[in-house]
């Protein structure tokens, strides 16, 4: 998943997010065990090395921005904010946020290993009788620290949902037009174009993230899955259709929510065949808005190892 905007490209910039990572030193130093030596389950305590939502209607809000903040003093406030069990948003299709765990999580054949938390829950199911919730599908990127150096440079690896073979290459591309602090409308790679908002009854905060200091636009790359979102004649209410292998999909207690580590893929899909992982990134892998319910946006609320 790439993000470029005119902020993001910025050498300071850069710099900031290289010196955070080198900051945060060795993995797995506090890695909890039981008596015989393995991984314990439970929440994972995070940092956060980079955290590029896209616009949104909770951009902002959780981690609530204040002026002055940069992309330092945000990231921070985005790990102490996860630390807690509170959750991020990341804003429409393709944004994004790139974590680092304090303790590895070990991939056994066979099993869910961990799950990324969120705020999703069920609602009653469509009249076709598919199960739906709100459901806001982010997908999840896994990597392993295999040269040691604290630092996510070893490569990507995607978690195949229920939907990849549905969803597109990654090289689809959405720019982001900024004509206001709520207007902003979109156009992709494909040729299509729409509106993320024109103004809300709701919000009134802007809905760009304002230590970015994006100008007039906002540009992503990476996989788009098919929309989640619909409306329900039966009903007359906006829907959603729960995935399966993505953030933010089934409530957190619920097993399903699982995600095995052993199906990690590379881009031509081939296994990745990974002993364990450090690194988490998710991003959201929609591009809808649902009626007054707003633009479909990820949230994630923390790592949890389940083993």
């Amino acid at each position: 998943m790439t993000v470029k905007s005119l902020k993001l490209s910025n050498k300071a910039t850069v710099a900031a997010v290289i010196a955070t990572t080198l900051a945060l030193g060795a993995c797995n130093k506090d890695e909890v065990i039981d008596d015989s030596g393995e991984a314990m389950p439970g929440i994972v305590r995070v940092e956060v090395i980079d955290y590029s939502p896209a616009p949104g209607q909770f951009i902002n809000i959780v981690p609530k921005y204040t002026a002055g903040d940069d992309v330092s003093t945000i990231n921070r406030k985005a790990t102490e904010a996860l630390n807690r069990g509170d959750y991020i948003s990341l804003g429409a299709w393709g944004g994004s946020i790139t974590l680092r765990l304090d303790r590895y999580i070990r991939n056994i054949a066979g099993r869910a290993d961990f799950a990324v938390l969120g705020n999703a829950y069920y609602t009653p199911d469509a009249s076709d009788g598919r199960q739906c919730g709100s459901s806001e599908p982010g997908i999840i990127l896994v990597m392993e620290d295999r040269n040691g150096n604290g630092i996510p440079d070893d490569g990507w690896y995607e978690i195949p949902g229920s939907e990849h073979t549905r969803a597109g290459d990654t090289d689809y591309t959405v720019t982001y037009n900024i004509l206001g602090p709520r207007h902003i409308t979109w156009t992709d790679n494909l040729g299509a174009s729409g509106t993320l908002y024109d103004g809300s009854d709701y919000h009134e905060q802007p809905f760009v993230p304002q230590w970015l200091n994006a100008g007039n636009a906002m540009t992503f790359t990476g996989r788009r899955l098919p929309d989640n979102g619909f409306y329900d004649p039966e009903s007359k209410q906006y829907k959603q259709y729960v995935y399966d292998g993505y953030a933010d999909c089934r409530p957190n207690n619920d097993a399903a929510r699982g995600i095995d580590i052993g199906s990690a893929v590379d881009a031509d899909g081939h296994s990745a065949n990974l002993s364990r992982i450090d690194f988490v990134r998710i991003y959201t892998a929609v591009l809808q808005v649902n009626g007054p319910m707003g633009e479909c946006s990820t949230e994630v609320a923390g790592i949890e190892a389940l083993h």
